[in-house]
């Protein structure tokens, strides 16, 4: 009796602990669409400065430079829409958006 109610006390422990992790699973589906909109953001925004970059490539500008300026623009393009809301968010003191921002981009900050 005693080794079935272990038996028990052990698949209790199995389902809370696989329960808890499609708990878990489910409530990171909602990233999903979060995420595939920032990756075809960022898709579009390569296309478009690829092609640039082509063009100007094929009109026989220097490659070295045009390369150099597709990583800039690029590289802008990117940074632009996140760098107006953090100082959106300086502006309105919200603090909590740059702890999410550091967490985000994995980034380490030094203190100023």
């Amino acid at each position: 009796m005693r080794s079935r109610q272990e038996a028990a006390q052990q698949a209790e422990e199995i389902i809370d602990t696989e329960v808890s992790h499609f708990m878990h699973w489910l409530q990171s589906l909602n990233a999903v669409s979060t995420i595939r909109a920032i990756r075809d953001n960022a898709e579009t925004q390569r296309d478009e400065e690829l092609d640039r970059a082509l063009q100007l490539l094929q009109s026989g500008k220097d490659p070295e430079k045009i390369i150099a300026e597709l990583a800039n623009r690029l590289t802008n393009k990117l940074i632009h829409t996140p760098s107006v809301q953090l100082k959106k968010a300086g502006y309105d003191n919200r603090d909590d958006i740059f702890d999410v921002a550091q967490e985000l981009f994995d980034l380490k900050t030094k203190d100023l």
